[in-house]
C-alpha cells in the first residue's frame, strides 16, 4: 500500500492521563461525564498548534505514526492514545478520530529528559 504524509508535528506535549481528563457527576438520577480543565487545556494547546501551523481539518482515512518520549517511568500508553485522539478531534485537527484506521507507536526514553511526542498522520489508502 502507498501512503501520503499529510501532517507531521514534532515535540508535542504529552496529553494528560485518561484518569485526569474526565470527571463524573451525579445530576438527579443521571451520571454525567464532563471534561476536566487539564483536558480542556490540552485541547486548547492543540487548537493553538493547528492555528499557528495553518492546519486544515483532515477528513480522510488515516494512519497515525507516533513516537512517545518519556523522561522517567513509562506511563500506560493506551490511556495517552485515547486522550490524544479525542483531543485531535476536539481541536479540529481531524474530523473524527474513528478515521484513524492504522496505528504505529514507538515508546522511547527521552534523551533530553523532556517528555514529548512526535505525530505523523498519513492518508490511508
Amino acid at each position: 500500500m502507498e501512503y501520503t504524509s499529510l501532517l507531521v508535528l514534532k515535540d508535542l506535549d504529552i496529553p494528560p492521563s485518561l484518569n485526569h481528563c474526565y470527571t463524573m457527576r451525579i445530576l438527579g438520577k443521571r451520571i454525567m461525564k464532563f471534561r476536566s480543565k487539564k483536558f480542556d487545556d490540552y485541547i486548547k494547546y492543540l487548537s493553538l498548534v493547528k492555528s499557528e501551523k495553518n492546519i486544515i481539518t483532515l477528513d480522510y482515512f488515516l494512519e497515525a505514526k507516533i513516537d512517545v518520549f518519556f523522561k522517567g517511568k513509562i506511563s500506560d500508553i493506551d490511556n495517552i492514545l485515547k486522550v490524544l485522539f479525542d483531543a485531535l478531534q476536539a481541536s479540529g485537527i481531524v474530523k473524527n478520530d474513528n478515521l484513524i484506521k492504522r496505528l504505529g507507536v514507538d515508546i522511547k526514553k527521552s534523551e533530553n529528559n523532556l517528555a514529548h511526542l512526535n505525530l505523523e498522520l498519513l492518508k490511508y489508502i
